[in-house]
């Protein structure tokens, strides 16, 4: 859960600026830009606890609406991960898998929302039903590289590596102008035992991001 500590130090350190400020004339403008800031933590803040009172009086879809919204707007990985915490409660499971999506792309790191999503794309053991919801997991993402670039262990779970790199490779096909595109391929060739492939593919992510630490490891 997000700490309630880093938002009241924003709102109190904003309207610390906004009350000692200078008072001269030319300095209007960044009172009222101060001001506007200070409203919207204090906007942002009510509505975290909004949310966090409708958790906990059982209004479980209300409260991951806000949380999930708040998350992508503030791009702050701790609300996405108290919006995955909620779909789950709420047994929301396509929530849950929308959430632990913005977790990653928020927090391409985060080894909880790469589980999350393995585990929910092979909950019913239907690689192309994964596969589709996937798909529409990239394509509304405004940053899918981290989908991408974490392919393989979202597709950990799936046991026929031969189908899992051909799932890759439809999926990564609408995204090929990028690295992660062609890092996603190379990865899946990889484990499916593709070595040559998997060789291409990468040297492709190189040219289209020199120096790119995934592709080079």
């Amino acid at each position: 859960m997000m700490s309630g500590r880093k938002w009241w130090a924003i709102i109190a350190a904003a309207a610390a600026l906004g009350l000692s400020g200078p008072t001269l004339a030319d300095d209007a403008d960044d009172q009222d830009s101060a001001a506007d800031e200070s409203a919207a933590g204090a906007d942002n803040v009510y509505e975290y606890l909004v949310a966090e009172m409708a958790a906990q009086r059982g209004d479980l879809d209300g409260a991951l609406a806000i949380f999930h919204r708040l998350a992508r707007e503030l791009h702050d990985p701790a609300i996405a991960r108290r919006a995955v915490e909620t779909a789950f409660r709420a047994r929301a499971f396509g929530p849950a898998l929308d959430s632990a999506a913005l977790l990653l792309e928020l927090d391409p790191q985060s080894s909880l929302a790469r589980e999350i999503i393995a585990a929910l794309l092979a909950n019913e053991g239907d690689l192309p039903k994964a596969k589709a919801r996937l798909g529409t997991l990239l394509a509304k993402s405004p940053d899918r590289g981290a989908l991408l670039t974490q392919m393989s262990h979202l597709f950990a779970k799936f046991p026929d590596k031969a189908a899992v790199l051909a799932a890759t490779q439809d999926l990564a096909r609408p995204y090929s102008e990028t690295a992660e595109a062609h890092y996603a391929i190379g990865v899946a060739a990889l484990v499916a035992g593709s070595n040559d492939l998997a060789t291409n593919e990468t040297d492709t992510a190189l040219e289209l991001k020199p120096g790119w630490r995934p592709a080079r490891s």
